[in-house]
């Protein structure tokens, strides 16, 4: 029975007071083993339009995630899996690297805390670096990267040198980007009151399929249910694209969140944007912003490829 079906129907039942008093009391050596097992599990959701092979996830997984150890897989949804560790080092190694794929199919990881069910696991976001391009000099350091970031979602981690600046061809950022809305294409940025606004593009490391109509993860174009619009010469317009996929990962060397490519699948997406006011850039600390949110480490930014957009 599908765990939401189960939900529904635990709800509808009307328990009666012998049920109602029968409530077993789970012992503290029990409980403790139990959260101590926890520690060593994550859930795993993979976003897909079918139903994924139990046997070819649990084949496939050890080799996209590169494990250094057994881990134990179990299907507990459709398509979630729980996966059991042997080695803290692996699981820490899934939560900080990514983003993941199966065949071109997110892979979508989630902590389970004490007294969590199927049903409360959270599937709806995705940890990725960003790269931010066509960025006004005055902006190369972290005060100002965390603003751009926070235009996307939430911020996870600056790519900065040890004196808080960003310097390079473009900023770097990890955010945790949600599945359910749109990818962001780009962040309109006003230096002063009178100024005009520049326009700074935005692309994704290791982003996985993506729809060039609507901008979802987890879907092509082809898939989509949304309604298209008409272009010139009676061509589908789409706002999205292959441009949004990062051409390079440079950046810190040997990050545990910017883990080789080797073993990850990669495959092969107009919303309205407000303007961001920056009206004293001078005074955004140029570097060494003191916020304490974020994990440090040094790297140095490249250069990335593709083509350009149509915005």
């Amino acid at each position: 029975m599908d765990p939401e079906d189960i939900s529904s129907l635990i709800n509808s039942l009307k328990i009666s007071n012998e049920e109602s008093s029968q409530v077993v009391v789970l012992r503290d050596d029990l409980r403790e083993r139990s959260e101590a097992s926890l520690w060593l599990c994550l859930g795993c959701k993979v976003i897909a339009s079918k139903a994924i092979n139990r046997e070819l996830f649990r084949v496939q997984i050890p080799k996209i995630l590169q494990l250094k150890h057994k881990v134990e897989i179990e299907l507990i949804g459709p398509n979630i899996f729980v996966l059991e560790f042997k080695s803290m080092a692996d699981r820490r190694r899934i939560l900080t690297g990514g983003p993941w794929d199966l065949f071109k199919n997110p892979l979508v990881f989630t902590e389970i805390e004490e007294g969590t069910n199927v049903t409360d696991l959270k599937f709806d976001s995705i940890p990725m670096w960003i790269q931010i391009h066509n960025v006004p000099l005055a902006c190369f350091n972290k005060g100002c990267t965390k603003l751009f970031g926070k235009q996307v979602g939430l911020v996870l981690e600056v790519d900065e040198n040890a004196d808080g600046c960003c310097w390079g061809r473009y900023l770097c950022v990890r955010i945790s980007v949600r599945l359910d809305k749109p990818l962001k294409r780009l962040i309109r940025l006003q230096l002063q009151a009178n100024s005009e606004p520049t326009t700074m593009l935005i692309s994704y490391e290791r982003l996985m399929s993506h729809c060039f109509r609507c901008g979802l993860i987890g879907h092509l174009v082809k898939f989509c249910v949304q309604e298209g619009s008409v272009g010139d010469e009676d061509k589908e317009y789409l706002p999205y694209g292959p441009w949004l996929r990062a051409g390079s990962m440079t950046g810190k060397a040997g990050s545990p969140s910017r883990p080789p490519e080797k073993g990850n699948l990669r495959p092969e997406t107009a919303h309205p944007t407000k303007t961001i006011q920056l009206l004293d850039p001078v005074t955004d600390s140029r570097c060494g912003d003191s916020s304490s949110d974020m994990h440090e480490s040094s790297g140095h930014n490249g250069d990335s490829g593709g083509t350009q957009p149509h915005v």
